[in-house]
């Protein structure tokens, strides 16, 4: 029961013993994700169901970055159309790896460079120091690596950009489309409102959605499941 415990107390040996066999089952499951070349599980997250990928998701987007967007998605609980949607804006079907000149970098062009366009106070942590994840469990959040990239991507939605949980509104997902940019366009591209034209194309259903530009391509593909990775 919660608070106490009638069992005997384990010898230190014993302990030593029990954490060290803990630490060879994460070591060992760490090997297998690499040798079997899995970037992540379908690990926590809650909410709403997720949409099944669409005809256009799965043109557009190849089966690893798919995996991992609705993964990254159902662990930090938001809509892997809209992720998927931010990513394809930022990075196309790439890795995008590299750091670029404005301070950015990696598949969801995420702010590493303290000092510079992305993050301008030199002496404020970078959103990538605050919020970077090793989802590819090799014990470092590295900008280059896609699964770290992505699942940074999506831990920063929420309590940095204002998305919604999975389920929420498609206005509120426009306003954290807009504070992803910086704002909700630049005079030469509509960036919210192709982040969410692209993320209903990829099955977003969200209250207030309009309907997708290619009804036929917005069909869930042969033999998506809801919800899974």
């Amino acid at each position: 029961m919660a608070g106490g415990s009638n069992h005997r107390s384990r010898p230190v040996w014993a302990l030593g013993v029990l954490a060290g066999l803990a630490f060879t089952v994460v070591a060992l499951t760490g090997v297998f994700m690499a040798v079997l070349g899995a970037d992540v599980g379908c690990v926590g997250g809650g909410g709403a169901a997720q949409a099944a990928p669409t005809k256009t998701a799965k043109q557009e987007i190849s089966p690893r970055k798919l995996r991992l967007y609705r993964a990254a998605a159902k662990r930090f609980d938001v809509d892997w159309t809209f992720l998927a949607a931010i990513g394809y804006q930022e990075c196309g079907n790439g890795t995008c790896a590299e750091i670029n000149p404005s301070g950015c970098g990696g598949a969801m062009q995420i702010a590493v460079v303290r000092g510079s366009a992305c993050s301008p106070d030199p002496s404020v942590p970078t959103l990538w120091e605050r919020y970077g994840v090793d989802a590819d469990g090799d014990g470092t959040a590295s900008i280059t690596s896609l699964a770290d990239s992505i699942f940074t991507g999506a831990r920063i939605l929420r309590p940095v950009m204002g998305a919604p949980r999975t389920g929420g509104s498609f206005a509120a997902y426009r306003e954290a489309a807009c504070r992803y940019y910086g704002a909700c366009d630049d005079g030469i591209v509509s960036y919210a409102d192709e982040v969410m034209a692209r993320a209903v194309q990829y099955g977003f259903h969200g209250a207030g959605s309009p309907k997708p530009s290619d009804p036929a391509g917005a069909v869930p593909a042969t033999g998506s499941v809801p919800g899974g990775c």
